[in-house]
């Protein structure tokens, strides 16, 4: 072996020690454990395997150099054939090799990166959907129609929410389905299955919870409804049971006659409310009741307590009227007797009299009177007969 070739042979030692030594750090960054939940560090590990293969690619010209140089030197046959077929095969093989690792550790990085990114977004999903479900939790019962009103708006406002955030939860869901596919064993993915799967379970609840909620408002709004329209008839009973009473002018007839009619009136105004009450107020109470909902054992209390109100007014109304029309009775029957007794004194006066005619003229006079007197009397006999009919009354 001359000098050039004991030169030659040292030149290929040592590219292929740089070689070998380039080769042993690649590997070492290569197998370097990847952090799968932390986000920055897999994205600057995807930095650097990129690094890594531009490096990769860099020294593809030095492995072909070796190839090269080493079929060069076999063919010369001044040097140990084996052994430099040994190293070329070992070096080409662990290049290729490191270029495989890099491409499968780039796809493996990206594919962590978008499991992340996945778990990134159910997170953030199941912290929007954490909001509503405390909202309608804490939301207490409404005390009155305006919070009742104020709350329907406010779970309207949420059920379109609800309804805008569907279509986030199925891409959501869609992404996560893709990254699993045929993935099931990979600790990761296992972690955002389980947190995928549990996003749709709250999520399914958020709807049943908001719908729930819904009917619990409606129910509760049906009800304060009908407790104002309830509240607005006891009202009315209450001021006409407060302004019924006999202590007006009763001391003649045509003020008697008024309160009559006065009472007439409110009769007929009560049979109206009264047909309200049958109609609307205890049908809906009713339903309600059927409903079972929290509020059923007060809507019954307060039906029976109108029910009773009601019925004390028309008691009163009945007592009162029958009161004046005794009443009224009464003052008729005076009235007429005064009149008959004033009419018989008037008469009396004449047919009393000692006065007989003093001539034929005054005489004739005299029983002319007389005979009017007798019609006069004759005809004011119905009067004393129903004046009799309406004592015996």
């Amino acid at each position: 072996m001359c000098l050039e070739d004991v030169r030659t042979l040292h030149q290929f030692n040592c590219i292929c020690q740089d070689m070998a030594m380039w080769l042993s750090m690649i590997e070492t960054q290569l197998n370097i454990e990847i952090n799968l939940k932390d986000m920055a560090n897999l994205q600057n590990l995807i930095k650097k395997n990129q690094m890594l293969g531009h490096d990769i690619q860099s020294h593809e010209r030095h492995a072909l150099d070796i190839n090269i140089m080493s079929e060069e030197m076999v063919s010369n046959e001044h040097y140990d054939s084996e052994n430099i077929n040994h190293k070329q095969t070992q070096l080409n093989t662990r290049y290729e090799d490191v270029k495989v690792q890099q491409d499968q550790r780039h796809e493996h990085l990206q594919y962590c990166q978008q499991i992340n990114t996945v778990i990134r977004e159910i997170n953030e999903r199941e912290v929007w959907v954490d909001d509503r479900l405390r909202f309608l939790h804490l939301a207490t019962s409404p005390r009155d129609l305006v919070a009742t009103d104020t709350l329907k708006k406010k779970l309207a406002r949420l059920e379109a929410e609800i309804i805008m955030y569907e279509d986030s939860i199925q891409e959501t869901s869609i992404m996560c389905e893709k990254c699993r596919h045929g993935n099931d064993d990979i600790i990761l993915v296992k972690e955002m299955t389980t947190l995928m799967d549990n996003l749709l379970v709250k999520w399914e609840g958020l709807k049943r919870d908001c719908e729930e909620k819904h009917d619990k408002v409606d129910q509760t709004r049906a009800f304060y409804s009908w407790l104002l329209d309830v509240g607005e008839e006891k009202a009315w009973i209450n001021e006409k049971i407060k302004s019924l009473n006999l202590d007006g002018t009763r001391d003649n007839l045509p003020a008697v006659n008024r309160l009559l009619k006065k009472y007439d009136l409110l009769g007929r105004e009560l049979d109206t409310h009264n047909q309200h009450i049958d109609t609307v107020i205890m049908a809906a109470g009713t339903a309600i009741i059927e409903l079972r909902t929290p509020h059923s054992i007060e809507v019954d209390e307060h039906m029976r307590e109108l029910k009773e109100s009601v019925g004390v007014l028309y008691n009163i109304c009945a007592a009162h009227k029958a009161c004046l029309t005794d009443e009224a009775a009464h003052l008729n029957f005076n009235w007429k007797a005064e009149a008959i007794e004033v009419f018989i004194t008037q008469k009396e006066r004449h047919v009393l009299t000692e006065d007989v005619g003093s001539d034929l003229t005054s005489c004739e006079v005299l029983i002319a009177r007389h005979n009017n007197y007798t019609t006069s009397l004759n005809s004011f006999k119905d009067n004393i007969d129903s004046l009799t009919t309406l004592k015996d009354s």
